[in-house]
């Protein structure tokens, strides 16, 4: 299925910006919904778990576009919701994130440790090579960026 199509299909499964994979699953068990054919469904070869991981790797997929200036950026259109529990699942869209101070702080912190924790590695791999300066660099940037965040 297209990427368009995709984006066009989680739209409709949004709810005040959000969506979750379950969602996204309950919808497309239907067999005449278009992300139907998206799933596995035949349970000796997958089952529930699985289902819901294909549904996030589906969500990640759709793109947004936002012009600022001249400038042109296509970015991830579901972002993790920052302010979900661990064991909570949950996207929200990035347009609600231009609405949503709160979420949008939130969300980028969670961005952003993301990124150090795998400039942290990168920087276990980098000392080994003689270049782990640059990595705590970078590393250290990202640190300044994540204090105006929050």
């Amino acid at each position: 299925m297209k990427p368009g199509a995709i984006a066009k299909e989680l739209k409709k499964l949004e709810r005040k910006g959000e969506i979750t994979s379950q969602r996204v699953v309950n919808a497309a068990r239907n067999e005449s919904h278009p992300l139907h054919g998206c799933f596995e469904w035949d349970d000796t070869v997958a089952g529930e778990k699985w289902r819901n991981e294909q549904a996030r790797r589906i969500i990640r997929t759709v793109e947004y576009e936002v012009t600022t200036e001249n400038v042109t950026t296509r970015a991830a259109m579901y972002i993790r919701k920052g302010t979900a529990e661990k064991d909570q699942q949950g996207y929200i869209t990035l347009p609600k994130l231009l609405t949503d101070e709160q979420e949008a702080a939130a969300a980028m912190s969670l961005e952003l440790d993301r990124a150090l924790r795998t400039l942290a590695r990168a920087e276990r791999i980098a000392e080994a090579l003689g270049m782990a300066e640059v990595v705590r660099e970078i590393s250290a940037r990202i640190v300044e960026v994540w204090k105006k965040v929050a």
